[in-house]
């Protein structure tokens, strides 16, 4: 086989994968519209804020029942007027809102570049036997092999193949957020990871208070226990 005849079938066979992973990607389902999301948290987040969780539940479980089936409502808890929820729940509504205001006020595509290139990865193996390129639809989407590919084995080869994909893909990767940017796109990768990071510190603190609040009622318990309120 001559290098030509393998960089066309580790080519072929890249991109037959790739698009055979692109197929069997779950197709979303119908979504409400950006403005019709925006219009529901802020719904929520305004009730939450004014008449508290109880309140909000009640007027929530009668929304969703069937008209003929109305929900028997729920006693509140004597002596408190309103639960509230802990901050960190309304904070991430703000969070939410706030996202989906960006894209409200600048939808996907409506930077109006369509003529722009779309960005491609390249890489170099050092021993110069080897070049990939890279795009966001094949992570190996051409292959050029020198004439002395084939003189080092396969293992080796494999292995550069294999390393030289990866510089590729990282070289996309530098390249894919400005052209996000470009575009006119609320948010670039960069944007997004910043938002997986805020929205992860927030879980880790929202458990935290969690398993606080758990010691507390297990310490409180132990007291009345000792103290012999509980047989």
């Amino acid at each position: 086989m001559f290098s030509n005849d393998l960089s066309e079938l580790v080519e072929q066979t890249a991109r037959a994968a790739a698009d055979a992973a692109n197929a069997e990607a779950p197709v979303p389902a119908g979504v409400p519209s950006i403005a019709d999301a925006i219009t529901e948290i802020s719904r929520l987040r305004d009730d939450l804020e004014g008449e508290g969780l109880h309140a909000t539940l009640e007027r929530r479980r009668a929304e969703v029942a069937p008209e003929d089936v109305q929900p028997a409502p729920q006693d509140a808890i004597a002596g408190t007027a309103k639960l509230e929820l802990h901050p960190a729940v309304m904070e991430t509504l703000n969070a939410s809102l706030k996202l989906l205001e960006r894209f409200n006020t600048a939808p996907p595509g409506g930077g109006g570049k369509g003529d722009l290139e779309v960005p491609v990865g390249k890489a170099s193996h050092e021993s110069k036997l080897v070049t990939i390129e890279a795009t966001m639809e094949h992570p190996i989407a051409s292959v050029w092999l020198s004439k002395r590919a084939m003189e080092i084995g396969p293992k080796a080869l494999g292995a550069q193949i294999t390393e030289t994909a990866a510089a590729a893909a990282e070289d996309l990767a530098g390249k894919t957020n400005g052209y996000f940017t470009d575009l006119g796109l609320p948010l670039g990768p960069d944007d997004i990871a910043a938002v997986a990071d805020e929205n992860r510190a927030r879980g880790d603190q929202a458990l935290a208070d969690i398993e606080h609040i758990n010691q507390q009622r297990a310490d409180l318990e132990r007291r009345l226990i000792d103290g012999g309120y509980f047989a």
